[in-house]
């Protein structure tokens, strides 16, 4: 029952992350939740005002298969957006005007740090969340991890629906932010991007920030 909701999958194309000033590149692993095995590469790219966006996923063999363009012109947390699926030659887009406190897409990632002071000290926050490919925004809730073991030097999220039934019903996101910089460093979910197989698939996506000098800092 787990799966009943796939749009649950709010991290590769139909999340992502905002780009911090400090890197000139953010890459993404997605690996197997249960196995490891690598399934897919996200690879983050911006202007250095970090307004427009593009990022690039690409599978094992290092072909691109989807592609996102974000605009965050109008709004951190409500960007445009254009996303390709290259195999099925498909496109969606997100343009038109939206309620200003509606999240869209990975402007979440900028919304998580908008509320970081309440989610901290143990706040649920609620919004509503509308994932690219959707019509209607769905109900969301955020709030500290309570149930599995967090580093210290870290911030644990559990995102899940605002609906008692369907929340119990579908497994809940989980996320880790690093406490000092705030980035988001992984996320355990299930993607939007379905295997070669077309099928549903559970990940865990780890990022690192490749600075411009060519250092990187990993994930600890």
């Amino acid at each position: 029952m787990k799966h009943l909701l796939p749009v649950l999958a709010l991290c590769s194309a139909a999340w992502g992350i905002s780009f911090p000033v400090s890197a000139a590149q953010v890459i993404g692993e997605a690996r197997s939740a249960s196995s490891g095995e690598l399934r897919y590469t996200e690879y983050y790219q911006c202007s250095s005002s970090g307004e427009q966006c593009e990022v690039e996923y690409r599978d094992t063999e290092g072909e691109l298969f989807a592609r996102k363009q974000l605009d965050y012109t109008r709004s951190w947390h409500s960007p445009s957006l254009v996303l390709e699926h290259l195999r099925e030659d498909s496109l969606v887009s997100v343009e038109r005007e939206l309620a200003e406190e509606l999240v869209v897409d990975a402007g979440f990632d900028h919304y998580m740090r908008t509320h970081w002071d309440a989610l901290d000290s143990g706040e649920r926050i609620q919004f509503g969340f509308l994932p690219a490919g959707r019509e209607s925004p769905l109900n969301m809730r955020a709030e500290r991890e309570a149930e599995l073991p967090c580093p210290t030097n870290r911030l644990c999220l559990r995102v899940a629906l605002d609906n008692w039934l369907l929340g119990a019903l579908v497994d809940p996101i989980r996320l880790q932010y690093d406490r000092d910089s705030k980035r988001l460093m992984r996320y355990l979910g299930i993607s939007n991007l379905r295997d070669g197989e077309g099928k549903q698939q559970e990940v865990r996506i780890d990022y690192r920030y490749v600075a411009g000098t060519g250092e990187s800092e990993e994930r600890s």
